[in-house]
């Protein structure tokens, strides 16, 4: 299902395209309680082709490529000023708790979006088994570059990405609240990824720091 967001701002008719969505998963609706994410300090397309790479080298990790040769990549691309102190915990090896950083990669298809990488961003679908795809072969040798992809990037709009994000807001507040209610609804296991998307989206607002990951799973399920 793709949903017809229009390209004039966070309009009335926005917001209630947002909730219709939310409220077509079953899942409980209140446009009063989500306050939209504001972009008018919004990071720039080569910070966010930066984060992008990071995260590629560092959810490769998590699925079980070589640290040594992520990381590799990574000073290959001049990125290693951009990753985060536990970023580089992963591909030093210091840091094998790799959950949060396979759950990561729904952050990583929302920044993939905002570059104008793909031109699909589906509120209620996560991302295609086929996205690694999409994204640098660091298995091959030599080792690929990122010019390909920066080249081909595009900053999507201040007012797309702003409904981007009012989206993602509201299905993270809908999900929360099932979860506290205990609302029976069967899409629940969408919210194990939906917040990765709002803290991608979040960050790009320039709002937020990118922040240490945490296993959605495991807090959804506690």
């Amino acid at each position: 299902m793709k949903w017809p967001w229009q390209t004039d701002g966070l309009s009335r008719n926005d917001r209630a395209q947002a909730w219709e969505m939310v409220k077509s998963l079953g899942l409980p609706a209140d446009p009063a309680a989500v306050v939209p994410l504001e972009f008018e300090q919004m990071r720039s397309l080569d910070s966010v082709l930066d984060r992008i790479f990071v995260l590629h080298a560092v959810s490769a990790v998590a699925h079980g490529f070589s640290a040594q040769r992520s990381e590799a990549w990574i000073q290959q691309e001049r990125l290693g000023g951009h990753l985060t102190p536990d970023e580089a915990s992963v591909l030093e090896g210091a840091n094998t708790d790799f959950e949060p950083y396979r759950e990561q990669v729904e952050a990583l298809w929302a920044l993939f979006w905002l570059a104008g990488l793909t031109l699909e961003l589906d509120p209620v679908e996560g991302c295609p088994d086929t996205f690694v795809q999409l994204l640098p072969d660091i298995r091959l040798e030599p080792m690929p570059t990122t010019l390909a992809w920066r080249s081909r990037a595009r900053l999507r709009t201040r007012a797309e990405v702003q409904r981007a994000g009012y989206a993602a807001a509201c299905l993270v507040w809908a999900f929360d609240q099932a979860k506290a209610s205990g609302r029976p609804t069967p899409q629940l296991q969408s919210g194990l990824w939906v917040r990765h998307r709002f803290n991608a989206l979040a960050w790009a607002s320039g709002s937020q720091d990118w922040a240490q990951p945490v296993a959605v799973h495991r807090k959804w399920w506690k």
